[in-house]
């Protein structure tokens, strides 16, 4: 995932630099850059640079592995979705055998 996601956001990030050349405000006539006006690339990379940060966050906390502890209360389901699950809110709780897995599967109220 490191790779796709450095490659996109460094193409993110020249595609927006290169496309600046078709504002007239920004390059002259002659298609060079006017004085002072690299000042102008300054807020479409931050906001792509705070996007970009923020969906590598959540692929991050996305891809970490799930972990469940048992308490005497209930269990808790760690992880983006992550749950808290009262021993009273599962009328029955069953096994079920798949290959070397045990699966266990349950209703909540």
């Amino acid at each position: 995932m490191i790779f796709p996601l450095t490659i996109t956001g460094i193409s993110t990030i020249y595609f927006l630099i290169r496309a600046q050349k078709y504002d007239g405000n920004i390059y002259d006539e002659k298609g060079k850059l006017r004085k002072g006006a690299w000042k102008e690339f300054i807020i479409p990379l931050i906001i792509t640079g705070i996007a970009l940060g923020f969906v590598i966050i959540l692929i991050f906390i996305s891809s970490q592995p799930t972990k469940i502890t048992f308490t005497d209360e209930g269990f808790k389901i760690h992880g983006l979705y992550g749950e808290k699950i009262s021993w009273e809110s599962i009328p029955f709780i069953y096994l079920q055998r798949s290959g070397k897995d045990i699966i266990l599967n349950f209703n909540i109220k």
